[in-house]
């Protein structure tokens, strides 16, 4: 299947493409900790946590950010095509990291270019909104638990129709994922449902009464695939979500500190003021150690967008649904909602 953009599998996605409106977003997604076996024992102690990250770019402002992009080609080693990243060319964030391949011995440089990409979605107009997932306590907290890349994507689609939401009646927002052969079709059946479906979520009141609802996924407009070498987003996708898995990974070891979290943290998207929960969602939420994470400012939200369960809910009546789960007045609602038959 092409990419939604209608380019070819290894050409630059969107840097040729017509004007956009300021009412649509493009959403770059990439992950890190993937392992097609996430339950073995091996896997959850190699890769513990599973990562998505999407990067929200104003359509309108992409074409600049590709700009942007081309003068990396002066923090790449010789012998990385750094005149064509993005168009056939990529640096891949392990590389960068580890400092392995080109990068090796090449410590200024290294920081340089990942100071440089972090900073790029802010430039522009882009907020990020990064999943991460706690495979293990994932795996035990439940009778069945859901599959990363079914999971992570679901929490995502979430945030991101909160994000248009906040910025306007009109705002969508298009999705590519960088292209997981192995998960593809998972995620084309899983957002086809949430767009068809909605998502259905539950959580307890504050007397402990559980309670269901289904959000509209109506803002994303377009899901595709496309190859991270030919695409700037889903490069800037790659570091987000790589970063911010060695950062929540290696701090649970106590052996990392890190200046360069303070740039993720910063462009984490914020609805009401909010990070962890809204531009950082942690799952589940009892498994993080959250005090340390941000430079500033925390504030828990998870009654905004409430945790996952597999039962169904009852609602109480008389009680307006947005009072009862302590959500915003401009969360996206499915309309009237009633006691489920008894």
């Amino acid at each position: 299947m092409s990419n939604a953009h209608g380019l070819g599998r290894n050409m630059s996605v969107e840097c040729t493409t017509t004007r956009h409106s300021d009412q649509h977003y493009m959403v770059f997604i990439d992950e890190a900790g993937y392992c097609t076996n996430w339950t073995n024992q091996r896997s959850l102690q190699e890769q513990p946590v599973f990562v998505l990250a999407g990067i929200c770019i104003p359509a309108a402002n992409y074409r600049a950010l590709c700009d942007d992009f081309r003068q990396l080609a002066a923090l790449v080693p010789e012998g990385i095509d750094g005149k064509n990243l993005g168009q056939g060319a990529e640096v891949k964030a392990s590389d960068v990291i580890n400092g392995t391949n080109y990068w090796r011995g090449r410590d200024d440089l290294r920081n340089q270019y990942r100071d440089t990409m972090l900073c790029l979605p802010a430039k522009h107009g882009g907020k990020a909104i990064v999943v991460a997932l706690d495979k293990k306590a994932h795996k035990e907290g439940r009778e069945y638990p859901w599959h990363p890349y079914e999971y992570a994507p679901k929490l995502l689609c979430e945030r991101i129709q909160l994000f248009c939401a906040n910025r306007g009646d009109s705002v969508v927002a298009d999705l590519t994922f960088d292209r997981c052969d192995h998960e593809r079709d998972r995620i084309d059946r899983l957002t086809s449902s949430l767009r068809s479906e909605g998502s259905k979520i539950t959580t307890r009141s504050a007397n402990g009464i559980r309670l269901r609802r289904t959000i509209k996924i109506d803002r994303i407009t377009r899901v595709s695939h496309a190859n991270s070498s030919g695409s700037h987003g889903l490069q800037i996708a790659d570091f987000y979500a790589s970063y911010t898995y060695k950062f929540l990974k290696h701090r649970r070891e106590g052996r990392l500190r890190c200046d360069w979290w303070s740039l993720i943290w910063e462009n984490l998207d914020s609805p009401k003021g909010a990070k962890i929960g809204g531009g950082l969602k942690l799952e589940p939420s009892g498994a993080w150690e959250i005090d340390d994470l941000q430079p500033d400012r925390l504030w828990q939200i998870d009654q905004m967008v409430p945790n996952y369960e597999t039962d169904d809910m009852d609602l109480r009546n008389g009680e307006p649904l947005h009072d009862i789960l302590g959500l915003p007045e401009n969360w996206p609602d499915t309309g009237a909602h009633s006691p489920r038959a008894s």
